[in-house]
Order: structure tokens, then C-alpha cells, then sequence
């Protein structure tokens, strides 16, 4: 007599279907995003305000690969490693000998460095917005930033 199998512990998804959060239902893409790529489709050159993007043109890209290439020498690959959690020393120090010289010294551990505007605004809100809490932006706003609230 055969004995019957056990289900196995773990389902895996075949095909279409596939297994998400629950919260997956209510990801939508941004407008701004959107917009962006159908002015791509387009074809004709476009400057776009809405996500920051300079003009090809203005951006120095002549500087940037000798940059690139004067920092990617460094045998010890350091430009490559992830650096301290507060930022990088001679980067903390420049930023706070700015304040100084415009008459308003900042301490050290009030100076914050994150990697980008996005990891900043998601600390603003993880820190100062609960569940529930109302949050006004201007519109148009950066949708990103106001992602940031709505996972709360």
C-alpha cells in the first residue's frame, strides 16, 4: 500500500502567479515617472524639471571621467568600499568648515550625511511622522519624497 505524501513545507509559484505582500496591491508607479517616459518615446530632447535632470549638455562630462579616473587609481579601491556610517572624514571635515566661515558653526554630531535626498527625506519621516499623522505638501511635489510618508 502506497503512503501518502506529505505537502511540501515551502509552495514555490509556477508561472503568472507569484506571491507577494499584501501591501505589493497598493504600490502604483509615480506620474512624474510616467510622464518622463512617454516624453522619452517621444523622441525630441527634453528637459525635465520634475525629477532634477539637467540638460545633457550641462552636465561636465569631461570633468566627471577624469574625476572618475583619478579616483578609481587608487589601488587600495577605497572609492569602492562603503564608507563610515557618518560619512567619510575629509567630506565631514569640508562641510563643517562651511558653516564657520558664514558665521554659524555647526557640532559635529549635528551634521548628517546620507547617501542622496531620498535616504534623507525617508529618515525625516521615519522620525517625525506616525501612522495617521497629517503631512501637507505643495503640488506639484516630489512624489518620491511623499512615498515616503504613505509607507508609514
Amino acid at each position: 500500500m502506497n503512503k501518502p505524501t506529505e505537502a511540501p513545507a515551502v509552495a514555490i509559484a509556477h508561472g503568472p502567479a507569484q506571491h507577494f505582500a499584501a501591501r505589493a496591491a497598493g504600490i502604483t508607479g509615480s506620474v512624474i515617472d510616467s510622464s518622463i517616459a512617454l516624453l522619452q518615446r517621444r523622441g525630441q530632447p527634453t528637459i525635465s524639471f520634475a525629477m532634477g535632470c539637467p540638460a545633457a549638455e550641462a552636465i561636465p562630462s569631461a570633468a566627471i571621467a577624469e574625476l572618475a579616473a583619478e579616483i578609481l587609481a587608487d589601488a587600495r579601491g577605497e572609492a569602492l568600499n562603503c564608507g563610515p556610517n557618518d560619512g567619510e572624514a575629509s567630506l565631514r571635515r569640508k562641510l563643517l568648515h562651511f558653516p564657520i566661515e558664514i558665521g554659524e558653526p555647526v557640532a559635529a554630531g549635528r551634521l548628517m550625511i546620507t547617501a542622496g535626498g531620498t535616504q534623507g527625506l525617508d529618515l525625516v519621516a521615519k522620525l517625525f511622522v506616525d501612522p495617521g499623522d497629517l503631512v501637507i505638501a505643495e503640488e506639484p511635489s516630489y512624489t518620491n519624497g511623499i512615498a515616503h510618508c504613505h509607507r508609514l
